[in-house]
């Protein structure tokens, strides 16, 4: 093993710890590199005063449920701003299907009139609803 190779174990094993074949080629490189041993005890002084000296903040109890209720809520703002775009789509989904069976002409050409028609139509609502957000920024 590399020094290079063992200085990567020894930070990898830093941050998760190192199992199997890996830990005992660390551990047999360690043995016989002052090096390497020296790397690994500055390391593990500084992971120890670091985590001396760092006080993790105390949460409320309710830290947890206020945040899963802003996720919820988020979850659902997000649902209100596809809702338009996903009841346009579906919309013109049905409308072409109906088209399809209703309509004397050839299938083909209703599905393409109506495919065209609402992705023309749905890019034209994107667009004004980009253009009024813009607008409603100013």
């Amino acid at each position: 093993m590399t020094c290079q190779t063992a200085a990567e174990l020894i930070l990898e094993n830093m941050d998760c710890l190192l199992t199997g074949e890996r830990k005992a080629e660390l551990e047999s490189h360690l043995l016989q590199c002052q090096a390497c041993r020296s790397f690994h005890g500055a390391q593990v002084t500084l992971d120890l005063a670091l985590s001396n000296s760092q006080i993790a903040p105390q949460l409320s109890p309710a830290f947890g449920v206020r945040l899963n209720q802003k996720l919820r809520a988020e979850k659902r703002r997000v649902l209100w701003q596809w809702l338009p775009d996903l009841l346009h789509i579906g919309g013109g989904i049905l409308a072409t299907a109906a088209c399809v069976v209703w309509f004397p002409f050839a299938a083909w050409l209703t599905l393409g009139v109506g495919a065209l028609f609402t992705l023309g139509s749905y890019t034209l609502q994107t667009v004004l609803r980009f253009w009024l957000e813009d607008l409603e920024g100013l």
